[in-house]
């Protein structure tokens, strides 16, 4: 049964996208930052010059966003709060984009509950509280998916040549983006669509394609760095049918989980168990509830072809494209990277909470029960340390509020703590001078950052003072006088 027509359609829109925004930017400057957030800082905070000979050999691929978010601190303060804020702004925009595809595809009920649902999923909270590109490229997904979706019923050349624009941008803005294009096939055939809507959509992606090319070539180009990704192997297929959509919280001390770590044993799975306890709830839920759809609509005989089919696509192309590439290419799945394909989760969802809620009490109630599945979860999100255990804003602001002017750091640790570090550290301002292992020789004042219950002597010096955070240590040392 359609909702009560209180609001307009538009109306609907703005409001599901002000709440996921309100969702995504609740304590956005609580967790600390993690090695690739500080990698955008790093990036985003350099000057243009110097971020384009950067993109020239490295992260061509967060280019445009590194770009967007220089422009960003050039106005608001380079900090964790404000550098997640624009994808905290993006979720909004996607949620949005998401009743509005809902809608026009199956009605404004189905809209809306996709919207919500898109809300609350815990990769949709993830990216909205993350400093990356994620948000911005599932935000430039689905109102792609929108302009396609009208394109392809409205006709006419403006449209096409809108389309070209978007798409062009958003491969820009994530090249992985570009396998949605088998969603947008897989829409045209649902509508059965004519010979001139085929053509068109032909002609408007081949141009895309060609225009992005320069951008793809450098991108191919750089995938060196990342070669840490693991080979599809058994914990692939967990992945998949968990954190590709339902991401949970490793906040442990224990360094179990990261990009630095590609070993799974016992001490990794008690970990992983105690993570996927938040989330378990909120996968059950949406199973029964979507269960409990298929058996009525199967008793109903409804359909919604165009959803369904998009959204299958969607989901499917992606996931298989990177898990093929990486049996027969070089490893790359990595669940985040699907991000772009969450609206589409959210759809599906959307529309069986629709279908067995079948008044707005009942949708209601159903959307509620959701919501609440996930809000373990969401909390452990916005935690302190809920990003791969990682510490390194708290480690940051120790440095700045005791550190002096002239005084050394020395970073040791996993091969990504000092740059991670390096990026806190832009974030906190403090004056020290970064030193190598043989480079204190000139220090009175070091400042030592080592992983939590590593001993770290340095010849020569006394030590003061030590900190413990969760994973990292912090050892303030002087020079040795006697």
């Amino acid at each position: 049964m359609p909702l009560p027509d209180r609001l307009s359609p538009r109306a609907d829109a703005v409001l599901i996208g002000l709440l996921a925004f309100a969702l995504s930017v609740a304590a956005a400057g609580r967790p600390s930052l993690w090695a690739d957030e500080s990698a955008t800082i790093s990036a985003a905070t350099l000057p243009v010059g110097e971020l384009w000979d950067l993109l020239g050999h490295v992260d061509a691929v967060h280019g445009l966003y590194y770009l967007l978010l220089h422009g960003w601190f050039a106005v608001f303060p380079v900090s964790e709060f404000w550098a997640r804020v624009p994808s905290a702004l993006m979720v909004g925009v996607a949620a949005a984009g998401t009743c509005v595809l809902g809608a026009r595809m199956s009605g404004r009920t189905v809209g809306i509950a996709a919207g919500v649902v898109f809300a609350v999923l815990p990769r949709t909270t993830w990216a909205g509280l993350e400093a990356r590109s994620y948000a911005l490229s599932i935000a430039c997904a689905v109102w792609l998916t929108v302009l396609a979706l009208t394109a392809m019923r409205r006709g006419g050349w403006r449209w096409w040549a809108g389309y070209t624009a978007a798409l062009t941008v958003a491969a820009v803005v994530n090249v992985l983006v570009l396998l949605i294009l088998a969603a947008h096939a897989a829409m045209l055939a649902a509508l059965r669509a004519d010979r001139a809507a085929l053509r068109s959509w032909a002609v408007a992606t081949g141009a895309a394609l060609v225009l992005v090319s320069p951008v793809v070539a450098v991108i191919v180009a750089q995938q060196d760095q990342v070669a840490w990704i693991w080979p599809v192997g058994p914990v692939t297929a967990g992945q998949i049918a968990g954190e590709q959509y339902f991401p949970s919280v490793y906040s442990d001390s224990e360094r179990a989980v990261g990009p630095d770590q590609q070993q799974f044993g016992a001490e990794e799975l008690k970990v992983a168990v105690r993570a996927w306890a938040r989330v378990a709830p909120l996968i059950m839920v949406i199973a029964v509830v979507c269960a409990l759809a298929v058996r009525a609509r199967r008793r109903r005989g409804a359909s919604d072809r165009v959803l369904v089919w998009t959204c299958a696509a969607w989901i499917v192309v992606p996931t298989l494209a990177l898990v093929g590439y990486s049996l027969v290419a070089r490893p790359l799945y990595q669940p985040h990277y699907l991000a772009f394909t969450t609206p589409a989760v959210a759809l599906l969802v959307g529309l069986c909470a629709a279908t067995v809620g079948r008044d707005a009490r009942h949708l209601t109630a159903v959307l509620a029960v959701i919501a609440a599945a996930a809000a373990p979860n969401y909390v452990a999100q916005r935690g302190p340390y809920a990003k791969f255990g990682s510490d390194y804003s708290q480690v940051a602001a120790l440095l700045a509020e005791r550190g002096g002017e002239a005084e050394c750091v020395r970073v040791d640790g996993t091969p990504s703590a000092p740059t991670a570090l390096a990026g806190a550290r832009r974030t906190h301002g403090d004056a020290l001078r970064p030193v190598g292992a043989d480079q204190a020789a000139g220090c009175v004042v070091l400042w030592t950052v080592t992983d939590a219950g590593t001993p770290a002597p340095v010849p020569g010096f006394v030590a003061t003072e030590v900190w413990r955070f969760n994973q990292t240590q912090v050892m303030r040392s002087v020079r040795d006088r006697s």
